[in-house]
C-alpha cells in the first residue's frame, strides 16, 4: 500500500511538472515582456538624470528651496 502511495505521489509530480511547459507563443510574450522592463528601466534611469538636472538649472535661475527668503 506505501508503494502505491509513492508511485502514485512520484506520477503526480511528473505530470504536475511535464503541465508547466509554456508554449513557444507564450515563451515569445515573456521575452518580448522581459526585454521591454530592460527598456523601461534604462528610459527611467535616463529621464530620472534629465529630471534632476532640468530641477538643478531652475533652481540655479530662481533660487533654492533651502535659502532663507522669508525674514519675518
Amino acid at each position: 500500500m506505501r508503494s502505491l502511495f509513492g508511485l502514485l505521489l512520484v506520477l503526480l509530480c511528473l505530470c504536475g511538472l511535464s503541465g508547466c511547459e509554456r508554449t513557444p507563443l507564450e515563451r515569445l510574450v515573456y521575452e518580448h515582456a522581459r526585454e521591454q522592463a530592460l527598456v523601461n528601466a534604462a528610459n527611467f534611469e535616463r529621464n530620472k538624470q534629465t529630471r534632476e538636472r532640468q530641477q538643478l538649472v531652475l533652481r540655479r535661475q530662481f533660487g533654492s528651496d533651502d535659502d532663507d527668503d522669508n525674514d519675518d
